[in-house]
């Protein structure tokens, strides 16, 4: 008994010496904090756009207690992105970052204050890092169709650039189309004597003035 309430008391004894930091780091009594993405998504698109490497990304944070956002002009905020700093100072809510090439994955943004009246403030939150998309669309279920003719749509996702600035290369077996009149939307059409199960491969390569390149593809079968 007498030992196990020396190893209780010396427990203590060393918390004590714990820096307050240690301690109470990741408490977590109403910070939030929001980001978007300023890179292209098409219209309609009800999600949230995605950074990919060279995406500019504006974030801001709240401090809420008693169920309402708390006045931090007068705190000191660190701003960081994985383990860099990004920018720090008196009340600053906002903070704009540009994610580094070569990232993929999640990274982590993390907003310290340290001298609050609560104590030492960490919320981290994760930013998905993704790469550019481009969907071929069309009303062709499971990739089939059954005319002599086919009309195929590109979808741009999350490119750095917009759509408008941006050279495409269409390819369909191999060979590259004639006469494309629209850039972004691609006709094909078949000769009379296909046969059923007749595989038309068709990809698509887009590339940006600032050197981004992204490719995508699919296979539309012919299944009268």
């Amino acid at each position: 008994m007498k030992k196990t309430f020396i190893f209780i008391l010396g427990s203590l004894i060393l918390l004590s010496f714990v820096p307050v930091r240690a301690q109470i780091q990741g408490i977590d009594p109403g910070m939030f904090i929001t980001w978007r993405s300023h890179n292209y998504v098409p219209p309609g698109f009800a999600g949230r756009p995605l950074p990919v490497p060279g995406s500019v990304v504006t974030a801001s944070f709240e401090l809420i207690r008693g169920g309402r956002a708390n006045d931090v002009s007068g705190e000191e905020i660190f701003w960081y992105l994985d383990s860099d700093l990004l920018q720090s100072g008196r009340g600053l809510k906002k903070a704009t970052f540009q994610i580094p090439e070569g990232a993929g994955g999640f990274m982590d943004l993390r907003v310290e204050v340290p001298n609050s009246s609560d104590g030492y403030l960490v919320k981290t939150v994760e930013v998905p890092v993704a790469t550019p998309e481009v969907v071929l669309d069309g009303p062709f279920p499971g990739g089939r169709f059954s005319g002599s003719e086919i009309k195929i749509g590109s979808l741009v996702y999350f490119l750095n650039s917009i759509p408008a600035g941006l050279s495409y290369s269409w390819n369909v077996n191999g060979s590259s189309p004639k006469n494309v009149e629209d850039p972004d939307r691609l006709v094909i059409r078949f000769p009379g004597d296909m046969k059923p199960g007749f595989k038309a491969e068709v990809y698509l390569m887009l590339s940006g003035r600032n050197g981004e390149r992204v490719t995508g593809g699919r296979t539309f079968i012919y299944s009268p």
